[in-house]
């Protein structure tokens, strides 16, 4: 499963960051996807393409999903959460939850969730969507949030300090 417009934000924000940070600045970046490895490989290109290798490298750049953060952690993550309305899989099982716990801990300074449903798309309070969301939800008053139109839908980013 994929979600093209969390992708074209999160290569926008991270192109617009290592576009304008200087060498003093540098940052490590993650991106880590919680649904499948389509949407950490529709990524991780289209942000080589957006940044080059140079810069790629420079920040230290790793996508994937939370199994490949087991250890790793980078100063800024962004989390897409991929799914979309009218597409929103349960993940209720102790895996999911697992994979949860290791994306959520994996930012040293600044989390980026990018997602595209809202609370009321989880049909299943027991879904980890659920928790992640409810999480920055609470967060708010330590974060900025931003709100991209697109298709008549909102995409919503979350920036958690």
């Amino acid at each position: 499963k994929i979600n093209e417009r969390e992708c074209d934000e999160i290569v926008k924000q991270i192109g617009e960051y290592v576009d304008n940070c200087g060498l003093l600045r540098k940052r490590s970046i993650g991106v880590i996807s919680l649904v499948g490895e389509e949407q950490s490989r529709l990524i991780r290109g289209r942000l080589l393409d957006r940044v080059g290798p140079h810069k790629y490298k420079l920040h230290n750049i790793l996508v994937g999903e939370p199994p490949s953060f087991q250890g790793a952690e980078r100063d800024i993550v962004f989390l897409s959460m991929v799914c979309s309305p009218g597409s929103v899989v349960t993940q209720s099982q102790l895996m999911h939850a697992q994979r949860v716990n290791v994306a959520l801990s994996r930012a040293r300074d600044r989390m980026v969730l990018v997602r595209s449903i809202d609370l009321n798309h989880i049909p299943n309070e027991q879904d980890v969507k659920f928790s992640v969301l409810n999480f920055f939800e609470c967060a708010k008053h330590i974060s900025t949030e931003m709100d991209v139109d697109n298709d008549s839908r909102k995409l919503s980013c979350s920036v958690v300090f």
